[in-house]
């Protein structure tokens, strides 16, 4: 999936577009299938899963590469804010990927990869956890962690046109649309 050489970062985002190129998500959302995830290998070897499946998927590579990642909850944009009060798993719908990488005398990098967003580049995140609260679970612990970060790349929105008229007064209208940023992969899916 990666060369030995490459950066952590670097590592993070082959493993990031090998599960969102290669499994397809699937929604296991009755019985206990709707709380407990499947075991990362059957996900794997299935190349089919929720979000909670392929969020294992993900730290499982991630940390078999020796990056520090851990499976998150979050409450999506439509429901509101969390009540982090007293965690409680039935708060949260969604599950992603925390990420932090260490880099040297600058600091950590934080941020947050979502599996199932199959239209997000690797630097993006979907505007329904953007700025959302999750709910971050290691082996002994749990920290709230704002999903924001400068890790992203900006929502940035750029529109030229341009008219070319014949000499009957026909016009050729041009128009060129780029938008990256978290409102990049609801503008794929609409296109």
């Amino acid at each position: 999936i990666f060369s030995h050489g490459d950066s952590d970062i670097e590592k993070t985002r082959k493993i990031y577009n090998h599960i969102t190129e290669n499994i397809r998500y699937v929604g296991f959302e009755l019985g206990i299938g709707g709380i407990q995830p499947r075991e990362a290998d059957q996900t794997y070897i299935s190349r089919m899963g929720d979000c909670k499946d392929m969020t294992l998927v993900l730290v499982a590579l991630l940390r078999e590469a020796g990056i520090d990642s851990r499976f998150a909850l979050v409450r999506t944009r439509e429901k509101g804010k969390a009540n982090i009060a007293v965690p409680y798993i039935g708060d949260f719908n969604h599950a992603i990927c925390y990420v932090k990488i260490d880099k040297g005398a600058s600091g950590p990098v934080e941020f947050f990869l979502d599996g199932t967003a199959e239209d997000s580049g690797f630097r993006e995140l979907p505007e329904e956890i953007w700025d959302a609260t999750a709910f971050v679970l290691d082996e002994k612990n749990y920290h709230f962690i704002n999903t924001k970060s400068g890790f992203y790349i900006h929502g940035i929105q750029n529109v030229s046109t341009r008219v070319t008229m014949d000499g009957n007064g026909n016009a050729d209208l041009e128009r060129s649309l780029i938008i990256s940023g978290n409102s990049a992969p609801d503008a794929r899916s609409n296109f």
